[in-house]
């Protein structure tokens, strides 16, 4: 099979990789391997850890190939399978063993200057205003907003990834927007909710 790197249909790829193809296999290690690495370091902040459970769940996928779900979305899917091969891991490392609030008292992401649209709109100093408040966000507001803004992905697919409700992941979003404007002058939390269509999405 030869694969556009360009326009990919997800679901035509992961058909193949079920079927054998091993260039497909090795195309989604490339292309998610990244964004894999990326979202379970801010999780656990530990390269290692989160290295050997991207290697786990990709020898898991060839292992299990013909058994695993079909999916429209690859990286829902993957997310979904780190983030629990990267809790369990934790249930049994001595590093997170004993932290007394749990796994979710971290989430190691710093917001970035990466929408086009934000800076056209708001000055430097409101950018770093609005990053600031933020980076500031509980650790599941934080996780939330990343993949939900960030990533792309939707209530439900957020609601997977997570093991959440989906009803919790709109009050997440509900909180994060209220400790927003809590933290900003009101102007800046408007321009937020009106960039990412919030009201609208829920």
């Amino acid at each position: 099979m030869t694969i556009n790197h360009q326009e990919i249909d997800e679901i035509t790829v992961w058909d193949d990789f079920r079927k054998g193809d091993k260039n497909a296999y090795e195309f989604i290690y490339r292309k998610f391997a990244p964004l894999l690495y990326n979202y379970g370091f801010k999780i656990t902040a530990n390269r290692e850890l989160t290295q050997d459970c991207i290697q786990e769940l990709f020898i898991a996928l060839l292992v299990s190939r013909t058994k695993i779900s079909q999916t429209d979305s690859i990286k829902f899917y993957l997310y979904k399978c780190l983030r629990r091969l990267l809790m369990r891991a934790m249930k049994t490392d001595s590093r997170y063993v004993n932290r007394p609030e749990g796994f979710e008292d971290q989430f190691n992401v710093v917001f970035s200057y990466e929408y086009e649209l934000i800076e056209e709109q708001l000055s430097t100093e409101r950018l770093a205003h609005l990053h600031k408040a933020l980076d500031n966000l509980p650790p599941r507001q934080k996780e939330v907003i990343f993949l939900r803004f960030y990533e792309n992905l939707s209530f439900e697919e957020i609601s997977a990834v997570m093991g959440i409700e989906q009803a919790s992941v709109y009050k997440v979003i509900y909180k994060a927007i209220h400790n927003l404007q809590g933290k900003l002058l009101l102007e800046y939390a408007v321009v937020l909710v009106e960039l990412h269509s919030l009201c609208r999405l829920m």
